[in-house]
């Protein structure tokens, strides 16, 4: 199974009950198709970049979880279906995580090189002896 992000922005207009009923619905849809929701955030309501329609802001909320690839195409599916979700966007977090770790590799091998290297502008000094003098 792959671990996937999927952020979505709700109307302003919508109540308590009518939120609570929506992501209940995104939960259990994730469940009962055999995903597993890693984690859920509530950004709560927050003015947008820019206008989207005639709302200037709204509900942000972000889902993790991992699932099979059908999940994230039938969520965007009821998302762009329903009237509550302004904006949404899904990602495929297996291929940010393995970036993200290589970026930690490369950054480490760099720090450890540069480490093992002399600086430029370091001085270092060493006895120079002349031949034929032993004194």
């Amino acid at each position: 199974m792959r671990k996937y992000e999927t952020g979505f922005i709700l109307s302003p207009n919508l109540s308590e009950e009518e939120i609570r009923g929506f992501l209940s619905g995104v939960r259990k849809f994730i469940e009962d198709s055999k995903g597993s929701i890693i984690q859920e955030e509530h950004w709560g309501r927050r003015p947008l970049a820019y206008r989207i329609g005639k709302f200037t802001e709204g509900h942000y909320y972000f889902f993790f979880y991992e699932g099979e690839p059908f999940i994230t195409k039938e969520l965007e599916r009821r998302f762009k279906q329903s009237e509550k979700v302004i904006r949404f966007l899904t990602l495929k977090m297996d291929d940010y995580l393995k970036k993200v770790e290589k970026m930690k590799k490369k950054k480490k091998d760099r720090r450890e090189k540069k480490e093992s290297k002399p600086q430029e502008g370091d001085i270092y000094f060493e006895k120079f002896e002349k031949e034929g003098d032993n004194e």
